[in-house]
């Protein structure tokens, strides 16, 4: 599922989606950007918009926009004892702290917080 939400200062958007749900939502924007006419005046401005959020889509979906990468070495040893239920909670946990704090990437720290606040939380 698309979930799509305005930046701080309302000047953007933020889409999130797996890889299939953002290719499909690239190809229809660029269908309905090579639908109009970039030659023509009014349009050329419209196509021109179109055109450069698909690009910013397709970069997102081919994982060009992602800054950071996550050593999921590193978080092995913190994840044993845990269920697979509550591995999968601690992940939740860390995207929702990602979306909600918009500043925020998502980091080997943060899933460590989630993972280490759900070994706290079942594991005292």
């Amino acid at each position: 599922m698309l979930q799509a939400f305005p930046t701080k200062n309302g000047t953007g958007i933020s889409i999130f989606g797996d890889f299939r749900e953002l290719n499909l939502l690239y190809d229809t924007i660029h269908h309905f950007g090579s639908i109009l006419d970039e030659n023509k005046y009014p349009e050329k401005a419209q196509h021109l918009l179109l055109m450069n959020f698909a690009y910013e889509v397709r970069k997102s979906f081919s994982g060009q926009r992602f800054t950071k990468k996550i050593k999921f070495k590193d978080l092995l040893p913190k994840i044993n004892g845990l269920s697979h239920a509550e591995i999968s909670l601690a992940c939740i946990d860390a995207i929702k702290e990602t979306v909600l704090n918009e500043k925020q990437q998502m980091t080997n720290d943060l899933i460590l917080k989630a993972i280490n606040d759900r070994n706290a939380a079942y594991h005292k």
